[in-house]
């Protein structure tokens, strides 16, 4: 009974934990943050899939956005929201998104964003701030043979020597992903931020400062 008892105080001692969930580390006021929403239509068109992780390129003097090798992954995600919390000030843009189907459990859709993609997610992250990305919508596509010179690029980078069947065994499906619309107006950054405010950030006192800051300036 006495080991019982144990293993149910463990049990509710992790699920507790679970809940609650870690909590995250403080702003750096000499760094900045990226914020993002992207959702996918599945080939068949569908359903639709959420991205929970957005891989991320830091536009360096010389970086080519349709080449680059250094590759930052979000760190942070609630609901549809992804961020890139604590990120090295300067120019950003979203590459890949990892994708999930709410019809495939278990499985990973990674989606290699076009050329036309990349290029309208490019924002600036300025220290101290938190920058929107943008509400971006693409169509995925398992035609991977037409993949752009970006999309060859991040696959060969992400999956190198894959081929279809080991991609199907993994439980890793790569897809293609052309943009069918994106909002970054001030109307869609309100509805972010004042979404973040409420959900996001809503436990973690420091960034739901910052997210405040943010629809703070809208207003203005």
């Amino acid at each position: 009974m006495k080991t019982i008892a144990m293993l149910a105080a463990l049990t509710l001692t992790i699920g507790l934990a679970a809940a609650k969930g870690p909590s995250l580390p403080p702003p750096n006021p000499e760094q900045g943050s990226l914020a993002i929403t992207l959702d996918a239509k599945p080939p068949a068109k569908i359903g639709k899939m959420q991205a929970d992780q957005i891989f991320f390129v830091h536009l360096d003097s010389d970086a080519d956005p349709s080449s680059a090798t250094a590759i930052f992954p979000s760190n942070y995600s609630d609901g549809d929201h992804v961020y890139l919390l604590n990120a090295k000030p300067g120019r950003y843009v979203a590459v890949v998104a990892k994708l999930r189907n709410p019809m495939s459990s278990g499985r990973e859709f990674q989606g290699f964003l076009s050329q036309e993609a990349i290029a309208q997610t490019e924002t600036t992250v300025a220290a101290g701030r938190m920058a929107f990305m943008g509400k971006f919508s693409v169509q995925t596509s398992t035609k991977l043979d037409e993949a752009d010179p970006a999309q060859a690029h991040y696959f060969r980078l992400l999956m190198p020597e894959t081929g279809r069947l080991m991609q199907a065994m993994s439980g890793s499906m790569p897809y293609t992903a052309k943009l069918t619309k994106f909002a970054r107006d001030p109307k869609a950054a309100e509805a972010f931020w004042t979404e973040a405010t409420k959900d996001a950030f809503k436990n973690e006192p420091a960034w739901l400062e910052l997210a405040r800051h943010e629809l703070e300036e809208l207003k203005k």
